[in-house]
């Protein structure tokens, strides 16, 4: 949980000051702040980093070679590795790539400065150009402080260097969409549960918050965290006398884990539209009605004195759960091309919203699904096992279902239809009609809201 930036350019007051804007507008990823600058020629790559000193590590890394901002976690002891290493400073970022995490990073270097993204994209971190100065952040806003009118996203998996203010790009790390194993359902849902199970190892630190709909997603993510012996704390957020919140509530007295719910008001959803909007940077419909539950389920976690909000996200995009692919059952080509499209916008649209949120509630976003190993997995398995049709009817995260089954999961989960969260915690309902009694449509109302 931390704020990165980073910039290439002549050491000037006008790029100092720059600097300080970026700096300044992560204060909601940190809140000490330190910079570290090399100068080449007369050109000056610097880092700036912000970080929770109450949180734990540092931000901020060096080998003597090349010094390191790291916003994210890895898998594995790869800091140790990278803080021993003799390599020269690109190869010694490119090593980082081979270890899981989720994480965004910028190095400088005697050979200038370069950075990236985990190959999923699970933390933001964009760019952009003014002046022949190159600026990166954790957040678009800093860069829109420091004169950047449209900061555009690092491509996730996507190398940036630059060096004497020519930028190289390398694309070795990005995903690529595989073609499909010929293998049997009970070989994909063993390996899926394997695969799931040892990201729950190295994803979901033990006293986790889990947020909770009592849904396929969230239930299998606490299902392998207890079955590689975590108890993950379980949240649940929806509209008052909302269904689906004693549905969560049994689901988590059947798995035996401490649940706790929270029944929004309906003023309760329309105050926390600004505070949602200001975290997220969007007025999107779809971005903003997503994250108002997942806000709410953060700031229920972080008044426990908890630091690690885990979620589903990435299984819908993988295994193809919107309702949109229920009109692709049976034809395999295009629920691919369509898995693979949701997967690439999924940075975007979830992952740099919901760590954004979490952030701004002082929390850090674990995201099982999105193990790398399990993510180039789930592309290899038949579209088929993921959408199809059955008994006549669409079935979508066909072999999730099945997963869940053979985890002993109850038949209210296992046949539990999809519902988008906005919908079943009944906060776009909400939205709608506040929005229709202002006559505005919803994007009017989130830009009102903090204008």
């Amino acid at each position: 949980m931390t704020g990165i930036c980073g910039l290439v350019g002549p050491e000037t007051g006008e790029t100092a000051t720059m600097l300080e804007r970026m700096v300044d507008a992560l204060a909601m990823r940190g809140t000490s702040r330190r910079t570290v600058k090399v100068k080449i020629g007369n050109t000056s790559y610097v880092l700036g980093v912000r970080q929770s000193p109450s949180f734990g590590a540092d931000g901020l890394f060096s080998n003597g070679i090349l010094t390191l901002a790291i916003d994210g976690y890895f898998c594995d002891d790869a800091i140790e590795k990278f803080l021993e290493s003799s390599l020269p400073g690109s190869k010694a970022f490119r090593e980082l790539y081979k270890s899981e995490g989720a994480y965004a990073m910028l190095g400088v270097s005697s050979e200038g400065l370069v950075g990236g993204r985990d190959p999923v994209g699970q933390k933001p971190l964009y760019y952009g150009s003014d002046k022949g100065v190159v600026l990166f952040a954790s957040l678009k806003t800093a860069l829109t402080n420091a004169g950047i009118a449209n900061p555009k996203p690092v491509p996730p998996g996507q190398i940036v260097s630059i060096t004497n203010s020519a930028t190289s790009t390398d694309d070795t790390y990005r995903l690529e969409n595989t073609n499909e194993d010929n293998i049997s359902e009970k070989s994909a849902v063993e390996k899926l549960g394997s695969l799931l199970s040892e990201s729950a190892i190295k994803t979901v630190p033990e006293g986790s918050a889990l947020a909770f709909s009592g849904g396929l997603d969230s239930t299998l993510v606490a299902q392998a965290a207890m079955l590689t012996s975590r108890r993950p704390e379980l949240f649940t957020v929806g509209l008052e006398n909302q269904p689906e919140l004693q549905h969560a509530q049994q689901v988590a007295d059947q798995m035996g884990l401490p649940i706790t719910v929270r029944e929004l008001t309906k003023k309760e959803v329309v105050d926390l539209v600004p505070d949602v909007v200001q975290a997220t940077e969007s007025i999107d419909p779809t971005v903003v009605g997503v994250s108002l539950p997942f806000y709410a389920t953060c700031q229920m976690a972080r008044a426990k004195g908890l630091k690690h909000i885990v979620a589903g996200q990435l299984s819908d995009e993988l295994f193809g759960g919107y309702a949109r692919f229920e009109e692709l059952a049976g034809n395999n080509a295009t629920v691919k091309r369509e898995v693979w499209e949701s997967l690439v916008s999924a940075s975007a649209n979830d992952f740099e919203p919901g760590d954004k949120v979490a952030v701004t509630n002082r929390l850090d976003l674990r995201c099982p699904f999105a193990y790398l190993p399990l993510v180039q997995y789930a592309l290899r398995i038949p579209a088929g096992f993921k959408v199809r049709v059955q008994n006549g009817q669409p079935v979508r995260k066909f072999i999730l279902r099945k997963l869940a089954s053979s985890w002993g999961l109850p038949a209210s989960v296992v046949d539990r239809p999809k519902r988008a969260i906005q919908y079943s915690t009944g906060v776009m309902n909400v939205l709608e009609k506040e929005a229709k009694n202002r006559g505005l449509g919803l994007r009017g109302l989130f830009q009102e809201q903090v204008a």
